[in-house]
């Protein structure tokens, strides 16, 4: 009888070279690369910044390491991450910084109450219903009791949620604000906020940005109003979702 061959899971195929196949690796565009995400995070992660740098953070999926660069630029003294992406950690490593190869079921199971935030930038949709409950029990475990999960995702509620909800091949779960919110809640969080990610106040060009966004999205918001009586008021293509582990 002859031997029947699975084919390699889609996740490995394209993880498995997507740096060969889409990203430059030279030293100088890494730092460039990360030097550029470093503004948005200081305007998303300003609550961060303004707790303790002395807390344990843990970045999962964290792809080549901008937010590890961007934590340990400013000054936090425990950053680590894990990506299930060999040639991602091998980019994140070359900077220097603290990145293990490991999927999520493989690396938080070894961590339980070991950290105070978990942060899981565009990752949870990439996972199906079963994997990002999974994922989501598995985070609360690796937080301390009161720690924070910090997630960002595509919004499917958003005013074009296409480019982003159907650009990438990889993503199998595209969330709306409550849905999101449900999922934390049944996993044992509590505290759960989900915001807009408006663009961020870094130049003169997206400031302009920024104040047209505010004026477009309050035409969504209308028709929510008069066809449901509510509205999410989060209308951005990505939304940004923390929630807390309680005290126990």
């Amino acid at each position: 009888m002859k031997e029947v061959i699975k084919p390699p899971d889609y996740r490995q195929r394209i993880y498995g070279e997507y740096v060969s196949a889409f990203k430059r690796t030279d030293r100088a565009s890494l730092l460039a690369e990360a030097q550029r995400h470093a503004r948005f995070f200081d305007h998303l992660f300003r609550p961060l910044l303004e707790e303790s740098r002395t807390k344990d953070l843990l970045e999962a999926g964290c792809g080549p390491g901008h937010f590890l660069y961007w934590a340990e630029s400013r000054g936090f003294q425990s950053v680590s991450g894990f990506d299930l992406s060999r040639e991602q950690v091998e980019l994140a490593r070359s900077l220097e910084l603290r990145a293990e190869e490991s999927s999520f079921q493989s690396f938080l199971p070894r961590v339980r109450e070991s950290y105070d935030w978990i942060v899981a930038l565009d990752l949870i949709e990439h996972l199906t219903r079963d994997e990002g409950l999974e994922f989501l029990d598995l985070c609360r475990a690796a937080l301390r009791p009161g720690g924070r999960i910090f997630l960002t995702t595509p919004n499917s509620a958003a005013l074009r949620p296409g480019p982003v909800a159907a650009g990438d091949l990889t993503h199998e779960t595209i969330y709306t604000p409550q849905t999101i919110a449900l999922a934390l809640r049944l996993t044992g969080y509590e505290s759960v906020e989900v915001r807009e990610i408006a663009p961020p106040p870094t130049s003169i060009r997206s400031l302009v940005r920024r104040m047209l966004w505010k004026m477009i999205r309050l035409w969504p918001m209308m028709i929510d109003l008069v066809e449901a009586g509510s509205s999410t008021r989060i209308y951005s293509r990505v939304m940004s979702v923390s929630a807390k582990r309680p005290l126990e």
